[in-house]
């Protein structure tokens, strides 16, 4: 396979020196011979990095050769110039091979992972969660806007870990990140990183922490982290799983040492699974806990937006309340459920009555009544318009029998006895420090939601009363 690659790297090559000579007939002929040959390259890798990478360099050639044949067709002397004749020096002088990190498979598949497009999330979009985010801006904004304010001592932080149960925002919180920041963020899944040959894995962990050092700064975000670097030493753990974990932890020792400036954002919803020097290596584990009833409230205004409405605050208050132990995602699909009823409505009304312009299902013996169906209605219609009931209180009340919170009393239980040992809170109640935990609740802290109180403490309690949260002060534990 590696005489076949280097075969049509040698076609490509050539194809260039006759297209720079203006001989169109032996460009078109090496063009397809090299193209052919990526092609067989493609098909042979199982590996998708290796597989995309080879036929990226295909289609190149192949959008080439319809560039030279639409020229012919118009009588043009010389074609355009492409992005593969750009590079033609680089390419007869010093070819692609293992070392060149320019044909390097392994970085065009990180390169792939650098969002360009700066997402439409800004912090104000993430509803509560203020320590987490001033953890983030700690380590993110203020070391680009204010680098003399990080001097000495006083450093940014390198690692920090997102965890928390399943739905409570930890993506959303990168995505604002990457939306804020000017640095090149690389957003990364643990299945992007993980191959089926043994030591690419590896390689593939090497190669992006090396692309972050080489800029200026960068963010490295890691979802679902725990499929990455779970606990070392089990039975049948494989050979390639350890080469994993042990890089891993070789980068995450050098970040913040070795040149640039390199933040490491992992998120979980199993952080007991991290391998413990792993978890070591992220300084700050900051749990994304489950909104109180302040928080659901805003979560659920946002999600109706200006959708029309006959919701009052109060309406949306008594909502926040009803939906304890509901995560951000519960709630926004519990949102959607309710803007879907009056949809509902119209497909299965038989009178529609007409208000202000517009036709509104109504009852048979309603004033101004006229049997019609959806299907009577167009879009282009002038003289029926067809308007959407608003959402209304009974609405909501109907999605919320219907949508039941998706966080199980088993989550909250091991998030609660990781945060007790490892963790801080990230503080979802908007504008107030944490509140003291009870180390037998596990309900979520809504002031309103009674608890009963506790009368015994684990043995992790002692050790997790020095614990400092992300403001600076003593975090209290009841311990009775």
């Amino acid at each position: 396979m590696a005489n076949i690659v280097q075969l049509a790297k040698q076609h490509r090559a050539m194809a260039i020196e006759y297209e720079e000579k203006g001989v169109f007939v032996g460009a078109i002929r090496s063009y397809k011979l090299a193209a052919e040959g990526f092609l067989k390259a493609a098909m042979f890798y199982e590996d998708k990095v290796w597989s995309d990478m080879y036929k990226k360099q295909a289609m190149d050639i192949i959008t080439r050769l319809d560039q030279i044949h639409d020229a012919q067709a118009k009588g043009m002397l010389r074609p355009p110039k492409s992005p593969i004749g750009a590079n033609k020096n680089d390419m007869r002088q010093n070819p692609p091979n293992k070392e060149d990190k320019a044909g390097d498979p392994l970085s065009a598949a990180i390169s792939n992972a650098i969002v360009r497009m700066k997402p439409d999330v800004k912090w104000d979009d993430v509803v509560g969660l203020e320590k987490a985010k001033e953890a983030l801006k700690e380590a993110v904004i203020l070391p680009l806007m204010f680098p003399q304010l990080f001097q000495g001592k006083r450093e940014p932080w390198r690692g920090i870990l997102l965890y928390g149960c399943p739905g409570t925002g930890k993506s959303f919180l990168a995505k604002a990140v990457a939306a804020e920041c000017d640095a090149t963020f690389f957003s990364i899944s643990s299945s992007d990183l993980v191959s089926k040959y043994v030591g690419e894995s590896a390689r593939l962990i090497k190669a992006l922490f090396e692309m972050a050092r080489a800029e200026k700064q960068a963010v490295i975000f890691i979802d679902e982290i725990d499929a990455l670097a779970s606990s070392r030493g089990g039975g049948e753990e494989s050979d390639a799983s350890r080469q994993i974990k042990t890089e891993f932890l070789v980068q995450m020792q050098g970040v913040g040492k070795t040149g640039g400036n390199v933040l490491v954002l992992g998120a979980t919803n199993y952080p007991e699974s991290l391998d413990s020097a792993i978890r070591r290596r992220f300084e700050k584990r900051i749990e994304i806990v489950l909104p109180d009833a302040a928080a659901r409230k805003n979560i659920i205004r946002s999600g109706i937006g200006t959708t029309p409405n006959l919701l009052t605050d109060n309406d949306f208050a008594e909502l926040g309340e009803k939906t304890s132990n509901y995560s951000g995602s519960d709630l926004s699909i519990l949102c959607r459920e309710a803007l879907m009823i009056p949809i509902r409505e119209l497909q299965r009304a038989e009178y529609f009555s007409k208000r202000e312009g517009f036709y509104y299902p109504c009852e048979a013996n309603d004033a101004g009544a006229e049997k019609l169906s959806l299907s009577d209605f167009t879009l282009n219609s002038e003289d029926r318009k067809l308007g959407v009931p608003p959402v209304t209180r009974k609405h909501m009340d109907v999605a919320l029998s219907n949508t039941k919170s998706s966080v199980s009393k088993a989550d909250m239980e091991r998030i609660k006895k990781f945060s007790d040992e490892f963790g801080e809170s990230g503080s979802y109640a908007i504008g107030l420090e944490p509140q003291p935990t009870k180390v037998d609740s596990v309900q979520d802290s809504d002031p309103k939601d009674p608890k009963p109180a506790s009368t015994a403490a684990p043995a992790h309690t002692k050790k997790s009363d020095s614990k400092t949260s992300l403001s600076g002060s003593k975090s209290k534990k009841s311990s009775k």
